[in-house]
């Protein structure tokens, strides 16, 4: 607890972003216009057991691959940490 007698909570700053292994700039541009970043609240073992930079996903792909050919992947990080 802390001193004003709440409970902390924890919060875990997520950035998601999806790449597509191509040679055409149009497409980066894209996967970087379309990054999101949100907050969750976890638990406290959880948030000690990461750090900034950790890669929660790093997935192909698939479905886009078998539906359109399109080569790419997910990939979720944590970019930030804040205990209030």
């Amino acid at each position: 607890m802390y001193e004003n007698g709440k409970t902390p909570q924890y919060f875990l700053k997520i950035k998601l972003k999806q790449s597509h292994f191509s040679l055409s700039i149009k497409k980066h541009i894209k996967d970087n216009m379309n990054t999101i970043e949100f907050e969750i609240p976890v638990d406290k073992d959880f948030y000690h057991s990461v750090s900034v930079g950790t890669q929660i996903v790093d997935e192909f792909r698939s479905g886009s691959f078998l539906l359109y050919g399109s080569i790419g992947d997910w990939k979720m990080t944590i970019e930030d940490k804040e205990i209030r």
